[in-house]
Parts: C-alpha cells; sequence; structure tokens
C-alpha cells in the first residue's frame, strides 16, 4: 500500500473513530462514564498545570446534562466529575505532594511468582481491598476501562488453564478497548499491565502470593461465561493465594547491562 494510500484509510478510519466517541446520545452506559472520566481527566490535567480549559469545562456540563437526559446508571463517576468541577470552578495554583510509602522497596525485592498454593481461605474484602489497589495504578487518559472477574472453586474449569485452575482465586483483568485511537495500539495492554502490577504488590502487602499470566482464552463463548459484554477483552490473568512454599529468589540481570546512557 502506497504512503499517500494508507494515509488517506488512516485519516478515515481516525474520523469515524472520533464520530464514534463524540456520540453521546447512542452509546451505551459503559462507554459514555469511560468518556466522561477522561474528558474530566482531561480538565484536571489543566488545573495541574495551571491552565483554564473553558471548552472542555463547558463540554462536561453538558455531558452531565445529556447523563441526566438520558437517565443513565451511575457507577460512581458523577460524584468525581462533580468534584473535579468544583475544583475547577474555585481553581488554585496550590500543589500537594504525595507521601511515599516507606515499605515500597521491600515489597518490590520480596515479591516472587508462586505456583503452589496452600488450602487458605481469603475473605471477600480482602480480595476487594486488592483490586482496589489495581484501580489505583496509572491508566492513559483516566479511562478506567477495566473489569475484573474473580474465579474460584468449580468455576475455575472455565479458565482452561493448569495453573489459574490451581489457584484459589484467579483474577481475569478485561478491558473495553472500544475507547482507545488506532495510534494507542498499546494503550490497552499497558493499562492492564500497570493494574497487574498494583494487584501483586497489594497482595504481597497483605500477605499473599501470585503469578501473574498473559491470558487470551480461545472459547468464543468465554465472556458469555464470564458474564460480560463482548467488548472487553481478556489481556492478563492473576493467580492469587497464600503460598505453601518458599520461594527461590529468581537472579536478575546486572543494571550495568540493562541501561543505556545518553
Amino acid at each position: 500500500m502506497r504512503l499517500k494510500d494508507f494515509l488517506i484509510k488512516f485519516d478515515f478510519s481516525h474520523r469515524k473513530k472520533v464520530s464514534m466517541l463524540n456520540d453521546f446520545n447512542n452509546m451505551d452506559t459503559n462507554l459514555f462514564l469511560e468518556r466522561l472520566r477522561n474528558l474530566t481527566h482531561i480538565l484536571d490535567l489543566g488545573i495541574t498545570f495551571n491552565k483554564k480549559n473553558e471548552f472542555m469545562y463547558k463540554k462536561i456540563i453538558n455531558l452531565l446534562s445529556t447523563f441526566e437526559k438520558r437517565k443513565l446508571k451511575d457507577d460512581g463517576t458523577i460524584s468525581w466529575v462533580k468534584t473535579i468541577i468544583d475544583k475547577y470552578e474555585s481553581f488554585s495554583p496550590k500543589k500537594t505532594l504525595k507521601k511515599q510509602e516507606t515499605n515500597i522497596w521491600k515489597l518490590i525485592n520480596n515479591r516472587s511468582s508462586v505456583r503452589i498454593w496452600n488450602n487458605k481461605k481469603i475473605a471477600r474484602n480482602i480480595i476487594e481491598t486488592i483490586i482496589k489497589q489495581g484501580m489505583l495504578a496509572p491508566v492513559s487518559c483516566n479511562r478506567q476501562s477495566w473489569k475484573f472477574v474473580v474465579f474460584s472453586g468449580k468455576k475455575r474449569k472455565i479458565l482452561e488453564h493448569p495453573l489459574l485452575e490451581s489457584a484459589p482465586i484467579t483474577i481475569v483483568i478485561f478491558i473495553d478497548t472500544r475507547p482507545y485511537f488506532e495510534n494507542e495500539h498499546f494503550a490497552p495492554s499497558l493499562d492492564a499491565g500497570y493494574c497487574a502490577e498494583n494487584i501483586t504488590l497489594a497482595s504481597e502487602a497483605l500477605g499473599l502470593s501470585t503469578c501473574s499470566v498473559y491470558y487470551s482464552n480461545k472459547d468464543n463463548d468465554f465472556n458469555r461465561k464470564c458474564d460480560i459484554e463482548e467488548y472487553y477483552k481478556p489481556f492478563v490473568s492473576i493467580a492469587l493465594g497464600y503460598s505453601d512454599i518458599v520461594p527461590t529468589k529468581v537472579l536478575r540481570k546486572n543494571i550495568k547491562n540493562s541501561i543505556i546512557w545518553k
């Protein structure tokens, strides 16, 4: 394909995607909220960098009105959006610094993948706490398009993966890939990966062990079996439980051979 033809095709595809992502009157609730979070994130960034964005502010105000007219179901997004709106309306250039956890180095150094677990049960509130930490991970343009399916017991057979089926709990991270543009080919994978890393470190902090697995189930009915919409794609799975072994630390490459200074 010639460059000119490629650019024409890309431009058409891009405009079609933009048109779809701005058709707020016809998109479903999930996509509407994802787009609203994305646009509000952009407004919030402007506040961070001491810049007003009246165009985005007015657009979000109109979207809130559209949300109410369509009588869509809120997942907690609207209250956050209104918080950012209030923040924008009382714009202040003051900056705050986040306090870093002092034990993060210990967690990173102690974490090892584990594939053998004991039968100790994991309380649901612990799993929810761990997933909440995953949802605090960096995410492209604040889309927050993940959804988590938690497997335990006989339901694990759906996974068709020996390691994932043997773990007391397996968390599959799905991503709604619809709001990503063509030039963001790797963004959904990165969003899933960042989220998975937070989950593994949070698990380590609570005394559990994990093993992350790249996961793409070839079963065409997998989403239906998971009771999740077809536009969600599985990107990574995390086997989770209390370790029954003391894992051997893996030797890592020498840092001097891994960095190129320019």
